[in-house]
């Protein structure tokens, strides 16, 4: 259906039928003509994305009426004065660099380098605006020039107040890590966006494929970029550096502009030892973007494994918690202390039961046979003082039993095997045993015999669980008082 829409600068006209692209995140694109026939591209923003809408008709506004070499400016911009939408008039484009890529397959060495060095000039032109969404798609052919174009997700540089990091709107082959992470994004996320698409005319992918959005985020953060696709040392360690996690580890875009001008201005093979120091530098740049990714894989999951045991901390304080309401109320002469990490109860002389959190594991204590996750380690005992001496303990684990499990709280109590040359006694808890408990709790808990066994569980304890847990141990507690704790 033809639509004709008044805006500040003029009228225009075109179907809403005739679709140029796929629907964007803040509206879709039309073919259109102004009131002398020309063609133009107009775009419908969605009503839905107000806020997202005047932040690009504010930058449609910014940029309407300048003659920028590689930008592609609006033409118009505003509220159509009859149906109330807010729509933006371009220049219409001969392709994308999306259609280029696609086309052409293999693109030259040369004319890869050049498409980088005009889009990083753009970049240079409009210095007061981080783009956002810089991508093949939005780098259009006009004029005989690829240009910069949609703006869609664009915020000003100094625009530092606004909290909407728009992440539904991000591209996952071309966001950076701070776009994931949602950190304030500078002219640097622009700068490895623009590395990404060097990786894409290069060897015609970006550097990370995905596929889903949880492994572009993954490795995005935290997984090295692999090496150009280029024998030139100066662009593998430009682009290296470019993709670097840490927004100050990049270069600058007028940085990318010089080198990018330098390789395309060379015409002759450079002296020996000049080619040679370029080969290392970028060997490098490409080392150094490497640990630096896997530092920042390190530092995030150092992170991720302390906030598991919070969790895990929080969760046992909750079973202590129950543990020490239910004696408060039903048994008055129990003398309970608690501290941070420790509950101790004593009836008299006779009998006593600690409850320990231990804190996490270490990171290297695989459990290869069983197949376990624990992440953090109490330790649970019930001593006998009234005739034989004895006690009753277990190790609590806070682990996942398996890769789709959940982390929670399981009980688990060991046993001593005859074959180890002692006797079959137990319970007790795995931390009783000495050296390489780890590896003594994961032999246990695997297929096969062994000098430690597991005697009870494992046993969930947590949440639901947690008034059996409670019962289980204050009986064990009067059964000592009682001396009449025994081994199972």
């Amino acid at each position: 259906m033809k639509v004709s829409i008044r805006l500040p600068r003029g009228e225009w006209h075109f179907d809403d039928t005739r679709r140029l692209g796929r629907p964007g995140g803040f509206g879709e694109v039309f073919e259109g003509q102004d009131s002398s026939g020309n063609l133009v591209a107009i775009k419908r923003l969605r009503l839905e994305a107000a806020q997202a809408a005047y932040r690009e008709l504010t930058l449609a506004d910014e940029l309407a009426g300048h003659d920028f070499e590689h930008v592609l400016a609006p033409i118009d911009s505003g509220q159509d004065a009859n149906s109330g939408s807010y729509l933006i008039v371009m220049p219409r484009a001969e392709k994308t660099l999306d259609d280029e890529v696609r086309l052409r397959g293999k693109i030259p060495h040369g004319d890869c380098v050049e498409i980088l060095r005009q889009i990083a000039d753009g970049l240079q032109e409009i210095p007061q605006i981080v783009h956002r969404d810089l991508k093949p798609a939005n780098i259009l052919f006009h004029a005989g020039r690829w240009k910069i174009a949609d703006f869609g997700i664009a915020r000003f540089v100094e625009d530092a107040t606004s909290v909407n990091t728009l992440k539904e709107c991000l591209t996952p082959a071309f966001a950076a890590p701070e776009q994931w992470s949602g950190e304030h994004a500078s002219a640097a996320t622009d700068v490895y966006a623009l590395c990404c698409i060097a990786h894409v005319l290069f060897s015609g992918q970006p550097p990370f494929l995905g596929p889903a959005m949880a492994d572009f985020r993954q490795q995005h953060l935290s997984a090295p970029p692999p090496p150009l696709a280029t024998s030139e040392p100066r662009l593998r360690a430009l682009v290296a550096a470019g993709l670097r996690k840490p927004q100050g580890g990049r270069p600058s875009i007028s940085r990318m502009s010089t080198v990018l001008e330098d390789v395309a201005a060379e015409s002759q093979t450079p002296p020996l030892a000049i080619a040679e120091l370029q080969a290392a530098n970028a060997l490098e740049a490409e080392r150094i973007t490497k640990a630096n990714a896997e530092a920042e894989r390190q530092r995030r999951a150092s992170e991720a494994r302390q906030a598991l045991i919070s969790a895990g901390a929080s969760a046992f304080r909750d079973i202590v918690t129950e543990l020490e309401r239910v004696v408060a109320e039903q048994a008055s002469e129990v003398k309970i202390h608690r501290s941070a990490d420790l509950l101790s109860m004593r009836i008299g002389d006779f009998a006593e039961l600690n409850l320990r959190f231990e804190g996490g594991i270490p990171p290297n204590a695989l459990f290869s046979y069983s197949k376990w996750q624990p992440i953090a380690i109490a330790k649970i005992h019930v001593q006998q003082r009234a005739g034989v001496d004895w006690t009753h303990g277990a190790t609590l684990w806070y682990m996942r039993l398996t890769d789709k499990g959940e982390y929670r709280w399981y009980e688990v109590s060991y046993r001593r095997h005859a074959l180890s040359g002692g006797p079959t006694i137990g319970p007790f808890p795995i931390q009783d045993v000495g050296n390489d408990v780890y590896r003594h709790a994961d032999a246990a808990a695997g297929p096969g015999m062994h000098a430690v066994e597991i005697e009870f569980g494992p046993e969930p304890i947590d949440d639901e669980c947690i008034h059996k847990f409670v019962q289980r141990w204050l009986s064990r507690l009067a059964q000592a008082y009682n001396g009449r704790l025994r081994p199972f």
